[in-house]
């Protein structure tokens, strides 16, 4: 498989770029307002340029030389390419506007009409007139979301509707009435896509969550290619069930997709510039290749050309683009737009020709101005602004009715439609359970490899509060194998060490003893007789290292792995059919048990194991068993309370962001939904575990959103340690951790109970700002004023959050001491002893302070009600003394009271 050679046309110096082909004609279209149009049969000439409104959102051409745009301004503009040839200065004329952003555009040469939608949930169409060139509004249709895309049937008189919910409408463009013109109609389809842009679009950092594809394309057969978050699915042409998923064990999020004009071939546009051509007859990969972007710079969309070629649009202005990427006949009989997806030989030179040109020319223009936009940054730090992980299309029963009848497909989501008390996911369910390990992420590409040297990918199979084990392979070869490297941050304990990978593990564990890797056996999923495979070594020899096969059934993969930090170590391996396998650190296998579909596994240093479980597709228990008191459960599928974060783009959709226990083996998660961390209260007792949030990790990193800074920053957890959550700090947007890692962080844990909602007293029109900039600066400082006041909300001041965490804090620290699993030494003893002092001088200087704040505003009240819950005699006495020199004297009888109470109860 031959890497085709990227090439560069340096369109523009910076800014959104946009493309689109038809015939000979290449367009690029920039946020920054400007069209260029380059003629590829003379490519002697100067590309035509057009002045347009500034954020464009999308672009098309037609086959009568039309070129229509839409943008955040909610304005849709024509330019009449017919014009071209003509000494004229041509122009784009507004022909339609929206209140609200538009966002896609579809022509319908057939009915001389074009389609356009966008945030205010409305279908608007145009009807177009030939000879005068003119538009007019056909209808509008009122829908329950905003329209994100729109695209042609396979016989052009339907229309299909992606909308911002994940639904997928098709509207038959040949029906009168609106109501009975929706042909097809279902729930989860496409991912969900919310845009937040209204004016610049920000793909790389503030609106990267709006970088995903939501494009369905109809094949000559009828057939619809409709895109998951990673993965491609194709729908039959008779009842739109599933007929097949492309490249489904891909993690990586689709940006963008587009089909030859035979509609055999498919490319695919996924975030980080990874690019894979798809032969839909078939159903195979045909190619597969990278693209070689500037730092932090990513590509946007994709067209094909009449000659094989693939044309890309990127976030810094300039246009990559790969010739002959495919090699099939020059002609096509099943050409339902009626041209060649391939120019004649002659023709093909031609265009071979005018491209080398075009660079050729671009580049004299790039060095007379002293710019150089072809120099690449090799500083790779952000290359991960990947938001990947998991498949946000549910399953979901399928109705099966002819493709024209009327009304609405009757469809249920997964969830809805599976019994919680069968206790088993169904066949789809399972499919969708992929490889967990904590702290892993995806294949992320090097940016400092170019697509013609081979491209390099590098992934973290594991990061923890120890260390982190991370994987290289390289793309040019066939991927057979891949490096992997073991480091710690304490150099001190153990050494890095690094070894070949033949296996091509993509699942770990490892703790201050040993390294634990797997292999799921995803790839081959559904052959039969498949197997995982695991492997465990020491740190500092490799002595005593072993490999196990796993045998797994069709379908069946290992979806987690975990070692134990304790004296009798035990490995446990889970599957998506709910095998627990147990081995210990030699390989012999001690025990098997069966469970619900494993999710996600970790275990303390008590041998306690932790699993997560699915019951449907967001549905999860969890599960703690005592390895050594013979399996036994201590928790047993008790419902978990999370959820996937369905169509949330800016995290993965995984259901877990972090898993671990902390150094009382109480079990700890963050949720990837609400970036919320938990922790297991009384789970020693049977049947009365509690999770109770402790810290909301995107509130405290952002410092409750005053810090304009740190806006887009995220956490990214490994481990809770006393009252401090050790964390990595994700800057610039990203969603996964970088190379090389930064240091690891502390965070000290707050409950989230406080909200502080800032006003709106600085909002002021434009025009308004305009004409008073006195006002302005006055505005400014309240704002800021505004803003200290929240960070003084949520710091150490704030009594009523130090009484909550102090109270929760002492319960979770006095269960160890009831531990029958923790033998604790003397200074272990006087060490929780002194915690818990501690949480108990916070409980009552906590209760004090809001004490005296509420008798200085005189809620006499409030003062009582917080009196009583002091449970010491000296904080009484204390409270009794502050209403005394209020002059609260029947507030300070009332306390005098609970005094005598307190001491009667002693």
């Amino acid at each position: 498989m031959t890497t085709p050679v990227q090439e560069r046309i340096a369109a523009f110096p910076d800014g959104n770029s946009l493309v689109s082909i038809e015939k000979s004609r290449l367009v690029v279209g920039n946020s920054e307002g400007l069209v260029k149009i380059y003629d590829l049969n003379q490519p002697d000439l100067e590309p035509k340029s057009v002045d347009i409104e500034n954020n464009l959102t999308y672009l098309i051409q037609t086959r009568d030389d039309f070129l229509f745009i839409t943008n955040t301004s909610g304005l849709v503009e024509v330019v009449d390419l017919s014009l071209l040839n003509q000494a004229i200065d041509i122009a784009a004329k507004t022909i339609y506007r929206s209140e609200l952003a538009l966002r896609t555009i579809q022509p319908i040469p057939m009915q001389n009409k074009v389609a356009v939608g966008g945030d205010d949930k409305k279908l608007v169409i145009l009807n177009i007139n030939q000879e005068k060139r003119e538009f007019v509004v056909d209808k509008t249709v009122e829908l329950n979301d905003s329209i994100v895309d729109l695209s042609l049937g396979d016989d052009e008189t339907s229309l299909i509707i992606s909308l911002a919910n994940g639904d997928v409408k098709i509207f038959d463009l040949d029906v009168d009435e609106d109501e009975e013109a929706f042909i097809f109609q279902r729930s989860h389809v496409v991912p969900i896509k919310i845009h937040t842009s209204i004016d610049n679009i920000d793909y790389v950092v503030e609106h990267s969550d709006e970088l995903v594809s939501t494009r369905i394309h109809a094949t000559s057969n009828g057939d619809l290619i409709v895109p998951n978050i990673n993965s491609i699915k194709i729908l039959s042409s008779v009842d739109y069930s599933d007929l097949h998923e492309l490249d489904a064990s891909n993690t990586v999020q689709i940006v963008s997709t587009h089909l030859t004009p035979d509609t055999n071939y498919l490319a695919v546009l996924y975030v980080g510039g990874l690019v894979k051509v798809f032969d839909l007859k078939a159903r195979s990969m045909e190619k597969s290749f990278a693209i070689s972007l500037a730092d932090e710079q990513l590509a946007i969309n994709v067209q094909w050309s009449a000659h094989a070629d693939l044309f890309f649009g990127t976030t810094n202005g300039e246009i990559v683009y790969f010739k002959g990427v495919i090699d099939i006949p020059a002609t096509s009989n099943n050409n339902k737009n009626g041209t060649s997806l391939f120019l004649d030989e002659e023709a093909e030179d031609s265009a071979e020709e005018a491209f080398d040109n075009i660079v050729k020319k671009d580049k004299e223009r790039v060095q007379q101005s002293g710019e150089d936009s072809m120099i690449i940054d090799e500083d790779d730090d952000d290359d991960n602004d990947i938001d990947l992980f998991g498949d946000d299309v549910h399953p979901y029963k399928r109705h099966k009715s002819n493709k024209y009848s009327n009304g609405s497909a009757s469809t249920t989501s997964g969830s809805g439609s599976l019994n919680y008390s069968a206790g088993r996911s169904s066949k789809n369910d399972i499919e969708d359970l992929q490889p967990f390990s904590p702290g892993a992420t995806p294949w992320i590409l090097d940016s400092k490899h170019s697509a013609a040297t081979g491209s390099v990918q590098r992934r973290y199979l594991g990061i923890n509060s120890i260390g982190y084990v991370w994987a290289v392979r390289n793309l040019g070869q066939d991927i057979q194998s891949q490096h992997v490297t073991v480091s710690f941050y304490d150099r001190s304990s153990h050494k890095d060490y690094h070894f070949t990978d033949h296996f091509r593990f993509d699942l770990c564990s490892f703790n201050q003893r040993g390294l634990l890797l797997g292999y799921s056996g995803i790839n081959e999923r559904k052959s039969k007789g498949h197997i995982a495979k695991i492997y465990y070594r020491h740190h500092d020899t490799e002595t005593d290292s072993w490999e196990k096969n796993i045998p797994l059934l069709p379908h069946e993969v290992v979806t987690s792995i975990c070692v134990s930090n304790s004296n009798n170590a035990i490995i446990t391996v889970g599957t998506s059919f709910g095998y627990l396998r147990f081995f210990n650190l030699y390989g012999v296998c001690i025990n098997v048990l069966k469970v619900n579909p494993v999710y996600a596994l970790v275990s303390s240093s008590t041998a306690h194991l932790f699993t997560v479980n699915q019951i449907s597709p967001n549905i999860y228990t969890y599960s703690l068993i005592d390895i050594n008191q013979d399996y036994k459960y201590i928790q047993q599928d008790v419902l978990l309370p999370l959820k996937r974060p369905v169509g949330d783009l800016q995290q993965s959709s995984d259901l877990i962001k972090g898993i671990f226990f902390n150094e009382f083996n109480d079990p700890c998660l963050v949720s990837n939904y609400d970036d919320t961390l938990m922790i297991l209260q009384s789970w020693r007792d049977c049947n009365n575990s509690k999770w109770v949030p402790i810290l909301n990790c995107h509130n405290v990193i952002t410092e409750y959103g005053t810090n304009s800074n740190k806006k887009n920053w995220k956490c990214w957890p490994l481990g809770l340690f006393r009252d401090q959550l050790h964390c990595l700090i994700l800057k610039n947007n990203n969603a996964y951790p970088g190379f090389p890692l930064a240091l690891p962080i502390e965070l000290e844990i707050r409950l989230p109970i406080q909200v502080y909602i800032k006003s709106d007293k600085g909002k002021k029109s434009r025009d308004i700002l305009e004409e008073d900039e006195e006002e302005d600066e006055l505005l400014a400082q309240d704002n800021e004023q505004e803003d200290e006041a929240i960070k003084e909300l949520f710091n150490d001041n704030d009594p009523e959050e130090n009484f909550l965490r102090s109270l929760t804090m002492g319960k979770i620290v006095s269960d160890s001491l009831n531990d029958d699993n923790i033998t604790l030494d003397d200074d272990e003893n006087d060490e929780i002893m002194e915690r818990l002092t501690k949480y108990s001088i916070l409980f009552d200087k906590s209760l004090l302070k809001l004490f005296a704040d509420s008798c200085k505003d005189s809620k006499l009240n409030r003062a009582l009600s917080i009196a009583r819950l002091i449970k010491t005699d000296k904080a009484l006495l204390a409270a009794s003394k502050i209403a005394e020199r209020m002059e609260f004297l029947n507030l300070s009888t009332k306390i005098g009271k609970l005094r005598d109470e307190l001491l009667d109860d002693e």
